[in-house]
Parts: C-alpha cells; sequence; structure tokens
C-alpha cells in the first residue's frame, strides 16, 4: 500500500538509489509482518433454507488472501465471492437443519467458528427504515424466517402481519443462544392503534418465544428490540452491528416438546402448536438427528435445537399421569409433565445403603417453563432433601447417597407450584460415575518455529476419578509431535497439565483442525478437550493449528 510514495521519491543520485532500495526493503519486510489473520466476528444473513444459496456478507477482518473456509459439515459448500467480505453458503434439499460452524484461515492463522443457521422455512431479509408503524416491513406470506440486525442503540424492527380468525402466530427469535449476538430480545405484539398486546422475553435463555390467537382477521405488528446482554447504565434500546437475529413467524406446526425427551431416533409424541396430532420421527444418529416431515409433507418448525435433548440414560420411561407414584429402575430417564397448579411427580425407586445417585433435570434449554425442584423422600414420606438451581443452570443436578436399605421417592414439582403443558422435563437417575472434563481456554493456536507451543490444560476430576490421563492431538501437521505428558490422580499434574507442540525445522507451513483426547484406563473413559467460542454458549473440541510458512 506504500509503493505509490516509494515511486515518487526521486531518483537522482546513487545515494537516493541506495534510499529507495532500503526503502522497498523495507516496505516489503512491513508488508510480510502486517499479513492479517482472519477474524470474522459475524455472519449476515446467519442463515439460510435448506437448499438454498445464501451470500453472507462478514464483519470483521477476512484475512490476508488466499483464504479459505472450513466447515464442520460435509452437507453444505462455502465458496468466495468477487468481494472479499462476501462468501456463498450453498446447502442442498438433503442438508440437515441445524447449525453448521463455519472457520476462515489462511497462511497466518484461523478466525474463531462462527455459526450458520440451517432452517426449513422461506427466508428474507430484513429492510430498513422499519422502525415504526407507518414504516412496518409488510409480510406477504406466512411462515417465514427474517434475517435482522439492530445497527445501533435506538433501533427498533417492525413487521406487518395479517392474520385469520382464529389462527395460532408462534414467533421465535434466534440471537444469543444459538448466534454470537449480544442482545437480550425482546418480542411484542402490536394492534393497529399501537397498543402493545403481548409481549415476551427469555423463552430461549435470552431470546423471546410468543403465541397469540387471532381474535379476528386483521393486520397486526410485531416489534423486535433488545437490551445489552451484559446489563449496564444505558436506558435506551440497544443495538450495533453485531445484533444479528432470526425472527420466525408461523400459523402452521411448530413442535415445541417431545415426548420421550430424550436425544434418540424413533416415534415421538409432539407437543406445541397447529400439530395435527400424528406421532413425529426423527431419524440419524444421535448427534445429528433431523424430524421428518409430517403426513401432509410439511415440515415443523422447531425452536429448540435436537442436540440439546439430554442422551437417553437407560430405561425410558414416560409419565403415567394416572399413577400417584410411579416405579422405576436405575438408571433411567423420565419424561413428564407438571400440568396443573400443585402438580407433584413421584418416582419410586429400590435404594441399596451407600449407593450414590446422579439425579438432574432437563427442561429451560428446551423452552419448558417449569422452575424444578427435586425432593428425596424416604419409605415414610420423610423429605431427606431438597434440590434447586445447580451453580448457574436453573435445572437441579445433583449426587445423593442413599443412607440405608429401602424405597425412596424422587419427586418433581414447580418451586412456585404452576403447572401446564408447558411445564414439562427429563429426569434423568443414574449411578455416579468417575469422570473428567479438559478445558482448554482457546481454540485455535499458532506454532512458532523457534521455541515449543505451550497450551494449558484444566482438569475437572469428577465422581472420585483417580486413573492416570494419557493425552494426544489428533490431526497434528506432519513434522510436529506432542511432548509426552499425563496427569497424574494426585500431585501437580492432578488438575492441570501443559501440553508443549515441537516443530521440526523442515516442516512446511500449513494449518487445519485438531482435537485433544485426553484417555484412561480403569475406568476406560476418552474425553476431549473443549474451549469456549467466542461470544456464545457454546463450547467445542473442534481446534485449530497454523504454523506460518518460513
Amino acid at each position: 500500500m506504500h509503493l505509490p510514495v516509494w515511486l515518487a521519491v526521486p531518483v537522482c543520485t546513487r545515494g537516493s538509489r541506495v534510499l529507495m532500495t532500503i526503502l522497498l526493503v523495507v516496505g516489503l519486510g512491513s508488508a510480510h509482518l502486517s499479513a492479517e489473520v482472519p477474524a470474522v466476528t459475524s455472519l449476515f444473513p446467519a442463515g439460510g433454507q435448506v437448499g438454498q444459496s445464501v451470500t453472507v456478507k462478514v464483519q470483521g477482518p477476512v484475512g490476508t488472501v488466499p483464504v479459505e473456509v472450513w466447515t464442520d459439515r460435509k452437507d453444505l459448500s462455502v465458496k468466495a465471492t468477487e468481494k472479499p467480505d462476501e462468501f456463498v453458503v450453498t446447502t442442498t434439499p438433503e442438508t440437515r437443519p441445524g447449525t453448521a460452524w463455519l472457520r476462515w484461515h489462511n497462511a497466518e492463522g484461523a478466525s474463531d467458528l462462527r455459526p450458520f443457521l440451517i432452517g426449513t422455512l422461506p427466508e428474507l431479509n430484513e429492510v430498513e427504515p422499519n422502525n415504526d408503524r407507518k414504516n412496518a416491513q409488510l409480510l406477504s406470506t406466512l411462515p417465514v424466517t427474517i434475517n435482522g440486525t439492530l445497527q445501533k442503540n435506538g433501533d427498533l424492527d417492525t413487521f406487518s402481519v395479517t392474520l385469520k380468525t382464529g389462527e395460532t402466530l408462534v414467533a421465535a427469535v434466534e440471537a444469543n443462544r444459538s448466534l454470537p449476538s449480544p442482545m437480550d430480545g425482546v418480542l411484542q405484539l402490536v394492534d393497529p392503534q399501537g397498543f402493545v398486546i403481548a409481549q415476551n422475553e427469555d423463552a430461549f435463555g435470552s431470546d423471546p418465544l410468543l403465541v397469540w390467537i387471532a381474535p379476528n382477521d386483521g393486520t397486526w405488528l410485531v416489534r423486535v428490540f433488545a437490551f445489552p446482554i451484559v446489563p449496564d447504565s444505558t436506558i435506551q434500546y440497544y443495538g450495533n452491528p453485531k445484533s444479528v437475529y432470526r425472527l420466525t413467524l408461523t400459523t402452521g406446526p411448530v413442535v415445541a416438546r417431545l415426548s420421550p425427551l430424550v436425544r434418540q431416533a424413533g416415534e415421538s409424541t409432539a407437543g406445541g402448536w397447529n400439530l395435527p396430532g400424528e406421532k413425529l420421527r426423527l431419524s440419524g444418529d444421535s448427534g445429528a438427528l433431523r424430524l421428518e416431515p409430517l403426513a401432509s409433507g410439511v415440515v415443523a418448525f422447531i425452536p429448540g435445537a435436537f442436540d440439546q435433548l439430554p442422551a437417553p440414560v437407560g430405561a425410558i420411561v414416560v409419565e403415567d399421569a394416572a399413577a400417584a407414584q410411579q416405579v422405576v429402575t436405575v438408571p433411567t430417564s423420565i419424561t413428564g409433565t407438571i400440568d396443573s397448579v400443585g402438580d407433584v411427580d413421584g418416582y419410586r425407586l429400590t435404594g441399596i445403603k451407600g449407593q450414590v445417585l446422579r439425579v438432574r433435570t432437563h427442561s429451560r434449554e428446551w423452552g419448558s417453563l417449569l422452575d424444578a425442584i427435586v425432593r428425596i423422600r424416604n419409605e415414610a414420606g420423610q423429605m431427606l432433601g431438597e434440590h434447586d438451581d445447580a451453580d448457574r443452570d436453573p435445572d437441579p443436578n445433583f449426587a445423593y447417597t442413599i443412607p440405608t436399605d429401602g424405597e425412596y421417592t424422587v419427586e418433581v414439582a414447580d418451586r412456585f407450584s404452576s403447572g401446564s403443558e408447558r411445564h414439562f422435563y427429563a429426569l434423568t437417575i443414574g449411578m455416579e460415575a468417575p469422570d473428567l472434563t479438559l478445558s482448554l481456554a482457546a481454540n485455535r493456536f499458532t506454532l512458532d518455529r523457534t521455541k515449543p507451543l505451550e497450551i494449558p490444560v484444566t482438569i475437572s476430576r469428577m465422581a472420585g476419578m483417580n486413573a492416570t490421563i494419557q493425552f494426544t492431538v489428533e490431526g497434528l501437521l506432519p513434522g510436529v509431535t506432542l511432548e509426552p505428558i499425563a496427569s497424574k490422580p494426585e500431585g501437580d499434574t492432578a488438575k492441570a497439565v501443559t501440553l508443549k507442540l515441537s516443530v521440526a525445522a523442515d516442516t512446511p507451513g500449513g494449518g487445519g483442525p485438531i482435537r485433544l483426547v485426553g484417555q484412561t484406563t480403569g475406568p476406560d473413559l476418552q474425553r476431549f478437550g473443549l474451549s469456549p467460542i467466542d461470544g456464545m454458549q457454546s463450547t467445542t473440541d473442534q481446534l485449530w493449528i497454523t504454523l506460518p510458512a518460513k
């Protein structure tokens, strides 16, 4: 970029020629040193419909060319365009709905992972200005998923929908829970006179979901605005270019819950809105589930993600609403509903003195209204323990040691004695077993040819895990080696180790995905190292390593 300035220097003397040579050498060196690592922060639109191609504009530096895009999915492709900040994401009709993770990378390094959400409904982009009733964006047909951005403080997006008497409108926003969007979203439904007639916040974490039945034929306004996900002292609507969202509006079938509420293929009974009452079927493996179309051929909208469902544990049980207490065996996965005010669900099991049970509920991550509380009672009905939120998780998750041989009851209720068909839960009861987690502070690393790369790993040992952990790294570039290291159950390495990666002198540059593997024997466990994803609540085991060229 400095070349025109250098050429403007007069070349009249030998000294001038020397000076120009120095400038050129320094300039070329500076250009090399300033080669930019990709640092993509967000995408717009943040998703697309199955079977379509979408031109995506990225925010943040794309990096020095050539730049490529890695994805964890084989059922989509990403290609560059003539514009450096635009890429085309293409899916096929067979592409599985859900999240695809994208990572921009070049010879210098890689960006963090960025999500691209794949939906099943028609899509369009928000059109500004749409801040008020007069400029509301008209939606001619439903269902639709709208890609929008709250660009700046004070921004408010308004959409006009026409409904018929008795139609049930479902509106759902995806932002902070599934995108790196720093917004705490709010949904409002407004009548033609400007009065707010319905509002929702925080149905899925900080993302809202609103359900409303039209009392008559007419046109209504749906408004989206937000507050900062990290509260501050400002008193205004929040926005910035990273406040990207996806708003789905539909009067068609919506699946809000499944029974059984576990991550497995097979037939399920669905709850939600505008459903025909037929059984639904999930297909695929537990890590890539998809909902098959309804008998009508329509694919229902699902505001949750199947990978948020709890993994099945032991026997799969569905609550018998007619039974005061239901007999279960351990381990078990139970699906139930606190369906009325004051309802309490009880599950009776046989315990042996000294057994340690792991008891956990799952509800809020799938949009349940249940504020779960779990109680343990003995045969005489005496309460032996009561458990509420687990750390920052609103669902109870605890270990319980059986004090004596006998019959015990595990009760599930709502903290405030509320109840409805939307107060659903999964309850898992299993034997507590040794386990571990491996945590890293970053998900991408750059090797240095002059010294080993050090990667700190934090180790959490649970339920008496006292085995030695051996470490390996999958996907290392040829010529890159891991110094042998292990975590002993006691001593300095029990809770943390530092991995060291070294590079052979003649190793060519390159980059690619890696995974950290921790392996124990007795018990035989394999766990992957997990790292946070910037701006998101998610973690990943898909790490990246770069070795710059010589």
